[in-house]
């Protein structure tokens, strides 16, 4: 498993790590707020936003390690978001047959979710994530304090995450969360320190059990199906397209008679407290049409995350079929 520091800033980077053998992967966002850190090391400047997380861009990536002559005793170092950390850790895990790499993650939603867990991938044809690896990063380097540059969209995407871990593993956190939020709104660093430690626990907890998602590890997509249509469809940011999957699949729990009705309440009013958006104005028909590509298809059934109450979740495969009547129900 990576080694994972919360308190290491980028400004260090010097000091860690050898600019001769060390590639940075950023984009040009965070290149413009932390240039002077990466001065003297190798540098990859990506165009920022999930449409430029493909093939393309990663042959882009390659081409660059080729110019630098880069052998296996390099490390790549990410210095992003979501879609940086996922660039970054597929292309070194597939350049000469893997190199070294790990992340300085820069949101929210990169240090409490896509860092963790040694999933890279990119998409393609507009389905997330559907080229991927599995391949542990050799170090994840968390500083609390970048998270005051963002801006407050950003931000609550990285929250919709920390719900997703409140919702399928751990009720006394999502309580503490919720009981919390004005100090997540006011990006409280002594409280986001909490927040973040816990959330990489309990990520922690699933994925050291299920490396490679044949079984527990399933759990961490609760939200996602629905979720990724909407970003492959209305292009909604993944924080949010989330949080309104998560809506959805209480709802189909509650259905299928798995949670209560006053858990699907609760479950609604705690995203909309958070400012998320509860739904997403996009036709059902199109929402299945693109759930029928979703990578956790099998044959004519789907493996969907259902929660029994908030705080426990599990997996079960559900007809295609059955899923699409209900989504023309709740969506």
């Amino acid at each position: 498993m990576a080694d994972i520091r919360i308190g290491v800033s980028p400004k260090k980077i010097r000091e860690l790590f050898d600019p001769e053998k060390s590639v940075i992967v950023t984009d040009g966002n965070v290149d413009n707020l932390y240039s002077e850190y990466f001065e003297g090391f190798k540098k990859i400047v990506l165009v920022p936003g999930e449409e430029n997380k493909n093939l393309k861009n990663i042959e882009l990536i390659y081409e660059k390690f080729l110019g630098f002559e880069i052998d296996r005793d390099f490390t790549i170092i990410g210095v992003g978001g979501g879609v940086v950390c996922d660039m970054t850790g597929f292309a070194a895990s597939t350049y000469l047959r893997g190199i070294k790499y790990g992340f300085f993650p820069t949101t929210l939603l990169a240090q409490v979710d896509a860092s963790i867990g040694g999933k890279n991938g990119v998409d393609f044809k507009g389905y997330k994530n559907i080229v991927g690896t599995f391949n542990f990063p050799e170090f994840i380097y968390i500083d609390i304090s970048l998270l005051q540059s963002l801006n407050p969209p950003e931000f609550i995407n990285g929250v919709a995450e920390v719900l997703k871990y409140g919702f399928i593993r751990d009720k006394t956190f999502l309580d503490e969360v919720v009981e919390n939020r004005e100090k997540l709104f006011l990006i409280d660093e002594i409280f986001l320190k909490r927040v973040v430690e816990r959330s990489i626990e309990i990520k922690n907890e699933i994925v050291d059990s299920d490396k490679r998602e044949n079984g527990i590890r399933r759990n961490l997509n609760f939200g996602h199906t629905f979720g990724h249509a909407y970003e492959k469809i209305g292009g909604i940011p993944h924080g949010q397209a989330v949080a309104a999957g998560m809506v959805v699949a209480s709802k189909i729990s509650e259905i299928m008679g798995y949670i209560s009705k006053g858990d699907r309440i609760k479950i609604e009013k705690i995203v909309s407290e958070f400012k998320l958006p509860v739904k997403i104005d996009i036709p059902a028909r199109d929402v299945f049409y693109a759930i029928n590509k979703d990578k956790k298809r099998e044959s004519d059934n789907i493996r969907f995350v259902f929660l029994n109450k908030i705080g426990s979740s599990f997996v079960k495969s559900i007809s295609l079929s059955k899923l699409g009547e209900m989504a023309d129900a709740v969506c």
